[in-house]
């Protein structure tokens, strides 16, 4: 008896399902609220156990226990786990940008999904400043930095202990002029401009999600 998934006799059905949701601003953003939904749950997680490291740390210095050596508790270590999680919201939310502008290119430019059933080869990067560019036009310096720390994070620190090249983990210039060291990157201090690009580019694509259904009716 053949298996109903063997061969290539499907191959015609899973391209027009490829074709279909590549060209669907709905899909792309579905996919980025999802990302960007689970990324707030970790930032909370994240910044909740910073705050509280802090105070403990605070306590400690007045207490001058601070230089005390000894082996954290359960509750500690699992609050120092919990802290870390900054850099994997740092990689969800570079891929929620990430769809939200290849979902927006993808509209403007149909051809970037070939007739082979394929993307592009210009939009398989994940460099974000490059694709919000795209996108937007003209970018401040200050979003340039931002969106260079975030394609980071997308690339390796939300991921793996290292990069695919050690280069990659030595401190460089980003484009407000600052020096950052690629483990210590301020995310948390750049969550506003965060979340106004996030909304930026929800609001061009939910408008191309609108104009489609205008004119399917």
């Amino acid at each position: 008896m053949d298996e109903p998934f063997a061969g290539n006799r499907l191959d015609p059905m899973w391209q027009r399902q490829f074709d279909t949701a590549a060209r669907m601003p709905l899909a792309w953003l579905f996919s980025a609220r999802q990302l960007w939904r689970v990324a707030e749950t970790a930032y909370v997680i994240a910044y909740s156990a910073r705050e509280e490291m802090i105070r403990q740390t605070l306590q400690e210095i007045e207490k001058n226990e601070q230089f005390t050596s000894r082996v954290l508790s359960k509750t500690e270590s699992e609050r120092l786990l919990d802290g870390s999680l900054l850099s994997v919201y740092g990689m969800l939310i570079a891929f929620a940008i990430e769809n939200l502008a290849k979902g927006i290119l993808i509209a403007r430019h149909p051809g970037l999904i070939k007739s082979n059933g394929a993307i592009a080869d210009s939009l398989k990067s994940h460099n974000l400043r490059k694709l919000c560019s795209d996108v937007f036009g003209d970018l401040s310096s200050e979003e340039k930095g931002l969106l260079d720390m975030l394609t980071d994070c997308g690339k390796w620190r939300g991921r793996y202990p290292i990069p695919l090249d050690w280069h990659d983990m030595k401190a460089r210039q980003i484009s407000t002029g600052e020096w950052v060291q690629p483990d210590q990157q301020p995310i948390l201090q750049k969550r506003p401009l965060i979340n106004s690009i996030l909304e930026r580019l929800t609001g061009l694509l939910q408008a191309i999600k609108i104009a489609d259904s205008e004119l399917e009716e």
